[in-house]
């Protein structure tokens, strides 16, 4: 459960355990302490009580005006270098998010993986998700702080998933039956990933966090159906048989996300779909 209170003592006692982990912690907000005008704030399982030899240090850099921010993205990415040796540093925008910079530091002979998020204050709503550490202008003391969880997803998205999903049944087989096996097994991952998961997620009234500790997280049941979605093999069967697997428990989840959501939102025609495949594998034997 993420504590957004926490104040700075509490998170460097958190850490404690792991020495090189709270060096880079300090080093990194010992830099960006330089730089005039931000705000600085913590989040991720640093605030969650789930921080372990391998968590990522997730730091979230707070600029007040939008004419600030190409500057500010500019010093913090040079403040980050001054840190340790820098294995590898980019933006994540291979998940849509070049204001995020990833770094994996060499420490005292360990690697410490350093996120950091560069946001303008209008981008930042509440501080619920995450603690302030650093804000010597008081540019998010008019931010709201704690507030109620809202729902884990919207009927509008899950329609989205759904009619995706139905569509992925019919292109995933596709593959399958031209003997494009590997990207058969690439659009399996997908279909797991954007659509399974979150519906396994809501139905069991969890935050949708993606593959984040879903071992500990989901059911032992859900876990169970989850792995089965899993193709044993890279063969025309083992993949055809995934699919049908990952089909029967997508639709399995529907009504227990519908009502999680308060809505119907089936709008497509996957069980139509599934009897289609059926017919072109009766017609091959």
């Amino acid at each position: 459960m993420i504590q957004p209170n926490m104040s700075l003592a509490e998170i460097r006692e958190a850490i404690a355990a792991f020495p090189v982990m709270l060096k880079g912690f300090d080093a990194c907000l010992d830099r960006l302490k330089l730089l005039e005008g931000i705000a600085v704030g913590v989040k991720g399982s640093l605030i969650k009580s789930t921080t372990d030899r391998y968590s990522d240090l997730d730091l979230c850099v707070v600029v007040p005006q939008a004419e600030q921010f190409d500057d500010a993205r500019e010093k913090v990415s040079q403040q980050l270098t001054e840190i340790g040796w820098v294995l590898a540093n980019f933006p994540a925008t291979h998940i849509g998010m070049p204001n995020l910079l990833i770094n994996f530091i060499e420490l005292d002979g360990e690697i410490v993986k350093l996120d950091v998020e560069i946001k303008l204050l209008s981008q930042v709503p509440t501080r619920a998700d995450m603690s302030v550490i650093h804000d010597p202008g008081d540019i998010l003391r008019d931010l709201p702080g704690d507030q109620p969880s809202g729902p884990f997803g919207s009927p509008e998205e899950f329609s989205d998933i759904y009619r995706k999903f139905s569509g992925w049944i019919w292109y995933t087989y596709t593959k399958i039956a031209r003997g494009e096996l590997l990207e058969a097994f690439d659009s399996l991952n997908m279909m797991r990933g954007w659509a399974l998961l979150p519906c396994f997620q809501i139905a069991e009234n969890i935050p949708r966090e993606g593959y984040r500790y879903v071992e500990k997280r989901l059911s032992t049941e859900s876990l169970e159906k989850l792995r089965a979605t899993y193709p044993q093999g890279l063969e025309r069967a083992d993949l055809l048989l995934t699919l049908k697997r990952m089909s029967t428990t997508f639709l399995d989840l529907q009504p227990t996300v519908a009502q999680r959501l308060g809505r119907d939102f089936f709008e497509a025609e996957p069980t139509a779909i599934l009897k289609a495949i059926d017919t072109e594998e009766e017609q091959r034997r």
